[in-house]
């Protein structure tokens, strides 16, 4: 759908790289751009916690995740040989996607303006953690800081007198990267009808707050967010999360219509007439005794017996699921949420893909996340270098690739 898309990325970590593998998958030719003295840290950067659980992963399986499909060009841009390749780059690219706050952007020379001059077609993506105005604007800003905690999510999400969770890696680095490619079917639209490109900014502490939007406006109109409680106390205790007898968890959300239903299903079909919980209001007023009470029918069975009662009854409720539980369950597999793709370190295995499909074209494994100025010297003969002036280029440190297979 995209082949004829090119896409140059200076971008590191994930959620600007999330854009680019998601153009990539469906065709767009992404090349990752590194400075050849400091490659991308994803490429090794794993937290200890991973390290220690998983001491003998053979890959990278988050960078992959990010970069798979794409070309790496290794290039310094703090060389005029190497700016000056980047502009010819850039005349011949449609899509230019950066995580560089603004002030690294300037001294580049990749902002915006600067691009604009060269390609008036150009559509200029930039990603960072707090935006591109106001004094954190040169902060720095990940989603385990902006996203979580200063959107408000690790106030919200946290159980009142307890101390707050931690987020989960790339946890809102990806929904920023899907709205950042959101904003680019806008911007290339537009550039359709106009033939002028435009600059997207996407932000990692607006992402955070549009996800608990429904709190968010709720603080901004009345003064406050909605309240939180610990499941023992839910004010609505069909929408509760409950312990089955082997352990496990699962989610129930029940309405009104469906509160007789859920009471035979659990083997208690004389709560539907108890005078204590026989409307929302009372069942409210009542919560702590109803919870107490749903507690104990739940533990009655475990979670298998319970997706058979609770799925024959339609009853509206899902699983609490582990992440390999996900991936192999009949939903994942049958809409195809994972792809065939080929790593060299493992060979053959499944890789996700992004959170939509389309009628008219299928997400696509080309090949592996590339090594660091794997494509250079293609990506130079490309632009018009010979190969004795990329040599050139590689002997004074403004390219880098890697050595042929056998060579000294």
């Amino acid at each position: 759908m995209l082949r004829d898309l090119r896409v140059v990325e200076i971008a590191t970590w994930v959620a600007a790289p999330t854009v680019g593998a998601i153009l990539a998958e469906y065709g767009a030719d992404v090349i990752h751009i590194e400075n050849p003295g400091r490659e991308d840290p994803h490429r090794t950067s794993v937290s200890q916690a991973w390290k220690q659980t998983v001491p003998d992963a053979q890959f990278n399986s988050s960078y992959e995740l990010n970069n798979r499909n794409k070309r790496s060009l290794a290039i310094s841009l703090k060389t005029d040989e190497g700016r000056d390749i980047f502009r010819k780059l850039i005349a011949t690219s449609d899509i230019f996607v950066t995580n560089l706050l603004p002030d690294r952007q300037q001294r580049l020379g990749v902002d915006y303006a600067t691009l604009r001059a060269v390609n008036e077609r150009l559509i200029h993506v930039s990603i960072t953690g707090w935006g591109t105005k106001g004094p954190f604007r040169l902060n720095r800003g990940f989603d385990f800081t902006v996203f979580w905690a200063a959107s408000s999510m690790m106030h919200l999400l946290r159980v009142p007198d307890s101390p707050p969770a931690l987020t989960r890696p790339g946890m809102g680095d990806r929904p920023t990267g899907l709205a950042a490619t959101a904003a680019l079917g806008l911007a290339l639209y537009h550039r359709e009808r106009t033939g002028k490109g435009q600059a997207i900014e996407v932000n990692l502490m607006h992402t955070g707050m549009w996800t608990v939007a429904s709190d968010m406006q709720r603080a901004v109109v009345f003064g406050k967010p909605g309240p939180s409680y610990p499941r023992t106390v839910a004010p609505s205790p069909l929408s509760n999360a409950y312990e089955t007898r082997d352990g496990r968890w699962l989610m129930i959300n029940a309405n009104e219509r469906a509160w007789p239903e859920l009471c035979a299903c659990i083997g208690e079909p004389q709560l539907a007439t108890d005078p204590r919980f026989e409307t929302v209001d009372l069942r409210a007023e009542n919560n702590k005794d109803l919870i107490a009470l749903l507690d104990v029918a739940f533990k009655r069975h475990d979670l298998a017996e319970w997706t058979r009662k609770l799925n024959d009854a339609d009853m509206t409720w899902a699983p609490g699921l582990e992440p390999l539980e996900a991936a192999n369950h009949p939903q994942a597999v049958e809409n195809e949420f994972f792809i065939d793709a080929h790593q060299s370190a493992i060979g053959a295995y499944k890789l996700l893909t992004f959170p939509f499909k389309l009628s008219g074209a299928k997400p696509r494994f080309r090949n592996q996340a590339p090594d660091q100025g794997a494509n250079t010297r293609e990506i130079l003969g490309d632009l018009g270098l010979a190969p004795e002036q990329i040599e050139a280029l590689a002997a004074k440190g403004v390219v880098s690739y890697p050595e042929p297979s056998g060579a000294r």
